[in-house]
């Protein structure tokens, strides 16, 4: 909304044309005095790793905030290199300051780290065990005005709880004012009634429908990817709706992803990160917008992060979790149903079903091969006991393997999008008896 009421403010401007006259009268405007209604970038100072605060300067390869016995916040990185991202005015050299604990495996093993400032040559800190904090000198001349990218790199995965950024000298920002001549620009308007849109009417849906399919991979859906052929009918439905070419999930798991999908807020501020957060209710959520308009809400997951227990009951009428993370789709879509046809009046509904497959583990069934894929049911690929050991060993699979997994991967999808249709066309049938 900033960025149109901006935009909005400067085509009024270019509008008006060149003015007859000119006033000699100057018009002042302190910008000092308008800063709350301005956005603002400050400089990064300090940055607590592990807080919710922290997430705003967290680029790629970072996990969830965790805290010590001791109270000391941290953030392990989950890749073998992670981002940080911090706001500077002034260019000269900087020294950054910060406290890092290696990942120990192995008795007085020593971890290597690498520090890229915005691409340059990468600078050298050996590591000792524990806790220590470390200094580097950040150069001038690989600085920028603005948003500056500084990468971790790891022989393993350290953590870190602190980063200070040092400057070495001061800088002061004088009172900003422009100075006009002439009247003042118009401001535009925040009012829906004046932007009005001829044509168009208001249409109150029967039955809305938020249709979550956990794990999923753009990549491998057919509207994304025409060489795949995963999710036809889902990309037929696509074809008269709206796709989103750049949507970016929140968070790397479902928690604090499916808060923000539900509040429309982002996890620092929704306050879902870790696994002991949950949802208190205080925030709206579209249930409760939907709630408030006069419609009967309703909950289905099976993923056991959504749960009533994390908050995700709050404004929902009625709101159910099948099984931990193992109910299939057709268990959840059965529930919803079922619950749908027992409404007195099955009008003015909303529906949120939270599906788990395709999230591993894969179901050895003939379902869980797509295309011209051959598979086993007695294969022991995919199951929980498989998907497990694969994680512990740490290597990377053979490569016929990967095929394999990615296969039965892609009859999830394949599966979840058949019944999916098949639900859709159900539920309206009901909400328009």
């Amino acid at each position: 909304m900033k960025l149109s009421l901006a935009c909005l403010t400067l085509i009024s401007l270019l509008g008006c044309g060149a003015p007859t006259s000119r006033s000699t009268e100057a018009l002042i405007l302190d910008l000092a005095a308008r800063l709350d209604r301005a956005e603002v970038s400050t400089e990064t100072s300090d940055i607590d790793f592990g807080s919710k605060a922290a997430r705003l300067f967290l680029g790629e390869g970072w996990s969830w905030n965790e805290q010590e016995p001791a109270g000391t916040t941290f953030v392990w990185s989950s890749r073998y290199s992670s981002e940080v991202h911090f706001f500077i005015v002034d260019t000269g050299s900087r020294t950054v300051r910060f406290r890092c604990k290696p990942l120990r495996r192995g008795l007085d093993q020593v971890e290597g780290l690498s520090i890229r400032l915005n691409g340059s040559s990468p600078r050298s800190v050996p590591l000792r065990q524990g806790w220590h904090e470390y200094e580097l000198v950040l150069p001038s001349d690989s600085l920028r005005q603005g948003v500056n990218r500084l990468v971790f790199e790891y022989s393993r995965r350290p953590g870190l709880a602190r980063l200070r950024l040092l400057t070495t000298g001061d800088f002061e920002l004088s009172r900003p004012r422009v100075v006009m001549n002439g009247s003042p620009p118009k401001l535009a308007t925040t009012n829906p009634a004046a932007f009005p849109t001829p044509g168009i009417r208001r249409v109150r849906p029967s039955l809305i429908l938020l249709y979550v399919i956990d794990t999923l991979r753009a990549d491998h859906l057919t509207v994304y990817n025409d060489e795949l052929n995963t999710s036809p009918g889902l990309a037929r439905l696509m074809a008269d709706g709206v796709v989103f070419a750049d949507a970016v999930a929140q968070s790397s798991w479902t928690r604090p992803t499916t808060a923000s999908i539900l509040t429309g807020h982002l996890p620092w501020s929704h306050g879902v990160e870790t696994a002991a957060d949950a949802l208190t209710g205080e925030l709206e959520s579209l249930a409760h917008q939907l709630q408030g308009s006069g419609y009967r809400t309703a909950g289905f997951s099976a993923n056991g992060n959504i749960a009533q227990a994390f908050g995700f009951h709050h404004g929902f009428d009625h709101f159910s979790l099948m099984g931990e993370f193992d109910a299939p789709s057709t268990t959840v879509q059965k529930e919803a149903l079922d619950w749908l046809r027992a409404e007195e009046s099955p009008h003015d509904v909303f529906l949120y079903l939270h599906t788990i497959d395709p999230h591993a583990p894969y179901v050895p069934t003939e379902r869980s091969f797509s295309g011209s894929a051959k598979g086993s049911t007695n294969s022991p690929v995919g199951t929980v006991p498989f998907m497990r050991q694969l994680a512990k060993s740490r290597q990377e699979p053979a490569a016929d393997m990967i095929q394999q997994l990615l296969q039965m991967y892609d009859g999830e999808i394949a599966w979840n999008g058949a019944i999916w249709l098949r639900f859709t066309r159900f539920a309206s049938a009901i909400s328009h008896l």
